[in-house]
């Protein structure tokens, strides 16, 4: 006897309207239907008696028009016309399954071969047909546990071809293997690997709802969204090697890291310090803050040993950033019940300003000279700032001017933008950006400081569709960036590693324009090509780049009062080259290359000139002294 729910499921479709009477008794006399196993819904009674050819298969947009001619004639409630759209959906998507030999004998098998378990076995017996194509082990356990990168097709945000470009890029191989789907397409996102069409994410939702019917759109619709807040916390310099770092450092442990990883990017063009990481993770509900005094009060109950300091140095910068970023929520939240404007956390990377989207004008951004930007530049130049590039000290009359526009990136939204800052009797030149919290038109409006190195190599190279021009080809941005700071921390490591006297003499010979910083602390967080890159010898390429230092010995040169971390803009000319399994790698004299444009910068950050700076070579050190040669006694007599 067949099962009741079998009978449910078929009698269900008659109030939908989907099947008529005629239909229904046609099912209970096929001879099929005693043997069949239990039916979890209504749509899988609909993929089967298509199947059967019982009833002729209607797509359910057809389905739809249908229905909505009959809700015009009030001949069908709108709540039964959903309910049926949806039942026939569901079908469609069983019977494309069906057509790939993903189906119940397929799903039994890999349970049979201690493939899958027993809960999964059933959870996937609920969303199989009953039948269909041949049985396909493979192909079903692809689709039951896909790839995140193929799971990206199967949710119909990209299509083969676009997949096989993602696999194609240089950094593909290298990535972290993505949490969820939304990891793949924030990292294509990044890269530019999607194709315009994809920009438009409602037009596209409608697209996959067209081709696959509105419930495979939900799971297209979570990745969206979810990669979205992938980007913005991409923006700010989160990645999973940020992230890893932390637990590197002793600051998470090996359950923190797995909880923190599936909320950042795999990757980030910029690189967020540990203190603004730890925040970002508490802040944002990630890392409870029970959790983070335990990490606190066990670093701070360290005994001195290497590394202490700067650990506890962490915890100090991030519980000042929580505490800021509490009294900013709280502050809005006063906001809307007195009309009082909030104060701004103002971070190390980023100054974050929000203004209502009705700033917004047809897909535009306020002007890089508009009030808005004049506004919150003249609050980033104040005392209170914590962005070391523009404070300006208690009582230093500052002021910005000549407000200008360098370029406008089209695929990010975002300006670049210039100004003149002067204080103290002395003008320097700032950068900022102005952009979108989300992206997009509909968000409301970031004010961010920016290196002005940085923004005129970013924006300065614009081509006609508002992309860079220069992408330090044959290399790549990600593969560049790479590389710099693989080179930059191995030269950290090596200048750590002297113990001996006879070691720093040798280190110091080696790398002499270093030697002036006591206890380097090397740390890039931008990496911007600034031209075309060059053939060297062999395979070598010569990139020009400007890069930003994190900089927290500028007080070893005499003369400057160091402050936590100078953002140090450094320019120079790098030879890479790549191993022997195609990782390109710095080469060359990197190691003294690198030194010249830190000891430039620094200069240059003291006030003096190009005529000032004359070579920039510091004295070979003293050679090792004498060695003392005893004279050579003679061997004492032996009694006899």
């Amino acid at each position: 006897m067949p099962l009741n729910a079998n009978l449910d499921a078929f009698a269900a479709l008659l109030p939908l309207g989907l099947i008529t009477d005629e239909q229904h008794d046609a099912v209970l006399a096929h001879p099929g239907f005693p043997t069949l196993p239990a039916l979890p819904s209504p749509a899988h009674a609909l993929d089967w008696m298509q199947q059967q050819g019982l009833i002729d298969p209607v797509a359910s947009h057809v389905l739809r028009i249908q229905l909505d001619r009959r809700v015009e004639r009030n001949a069908l409630d709108r709540g039964t016309r959903d309910e049926a759209v949806a039942v026939a959906e569901q079908a469609e998507a069983l019977h494309r399954l069906g057509e790939r030999g993903i189906v119940r004998e397929a799903v039994l098998a890999l349970h049979a071969h201690g493939r899958i378990d027993a809960d999964a076995r059933d959870e996937a017996l609920e969303r199989v047909p009953v039948g269909g194509a041949e049985p396909d082990p493979e192909a079903t356990h692809a689709w039951l546990d896909p790839e995140p990168f193929e799971a990206l097709v199967l949710q119909g945000l990209v299509d083969a071809p676009r997949l096989a470009i993602a696999r194609a890029h240089p950094e593909y191989a290298s990535l972290p293997r993505p949490p969820t789907p939304a990891h793949a397409y924030a990292w294509m996102r990044l890269r530019g690997l999607l194709p315009a069409e994809n920009e438009d994410e409602d037009a596209l939702v409608e697209r996959i709802v067209a081709a696959h019917g509105e419930s495979a759109a939900e799971d297209a619709e979570d990745t969206l969204d979810e990669s979205e807040e992938l980007l913005e916390a991409g923006a700010l310099g989160l990645s999973h090697a940020v992230v890893q770092a932390l637990r590197d450092d002793g600051l998470l442990d090996a359950e923190d890291l797995e909880e923190a990883l599936p909320w950042v990017p795999l990757v980030s063009d910029k690189r967020a310090d540990p203190a603004t990481a730890l925040a970002w993770l508490v802040t944002d509900g990630w890392l409870e803050e029970e959790r983070f005094e335990a990490i606190a009060a066990r670093v701070e109950a360290e005994p001195a040993f290497v590394g202490a300091d700067e650990r506890r140095q962490i915890i100090a910068q991030a519980r000042e950033r929580i505490a800021a970023e509490t009294a900013s929520s709280k502050a809005a939240t006063r906001k809307r019940s007195t009309g009082l404007r909030p104060p701004r956390w103002l971070g190390v990377l980023a100054v974050i300003a929000m203004v209502g989207a009705y700033l917004w004008q047809l897909n535009g951004l306020p002007a890089c000279n508009s009030d808005l930007a004049r506004r919150e530049l003249d609050s980033l130049v104040s005392s209170t700032s914590n962005d070391e590039r523009l404070r300006s000290e208690p009582g230093v009359e500052a002021r910005v001017s000549a407000l200008r526009e360098i370029g406008f990136l089209k695929p990010d939204n975002v300006r670049g933008c210039l100004a003149t800052l002067s204080r103290d009797g002395k003008t320097e030149a700032i950068g900022f950006t102005i952009g979108s919290d989300s992206g997009g038109s509909g968000g409301g409006t970031v004010v961010r400081g920016a290196e002005a190195a940085i923004v005129e190599a970013r924006f300065g190279a614009l081509d006609a569709e508002g992309r860079p021009q220069h992408n330090a080809e044959p290399v790549g941005r990600p593969a560049l960036a790479d590389a710099l700071r693989e080179g930059v921390d191995n030269l950290e490591a090596r200048m750590r590693a002297p113990k001996t006297l006879q070691e720093r003499l040798r280190a110091l010979r080696e790398m002499p324009l270093m030697a002036i910083d006591p206890d380097p602390r090397l740390a890039l967080t931008e990496v911007e090509p600034a031209g075309a890159c060059q053939a060297g010898d062999g395979q070598q390429q010569v990139c020009p780049v400007v890069m930003v230092y994190d900089d927290r010995r500028l007080g070893a040169i005499g003369g400057v009062r160091a402050s936590g971390a100078a953002s140090l803009p450094l320019r120079a000319e790098i030879t890479l080259a790549p191993d022997d399994i195609g990782v390109w790698r710095v080469d060359g004299d990197f190691d003294r290359r690198f030194a010249m444009a830190v000891v430039e910068a620094r200069l240059h950050k003291q006030g003096a000139t190009d005529a000032a700076l004359g070579p920039l070579e510091l004295p070979e050190p003293p050679p090792p002294p004498p060695q003392i040669v005893l004279p050579k006694l003679p061997p004492p007599k032996v009694a006899r």
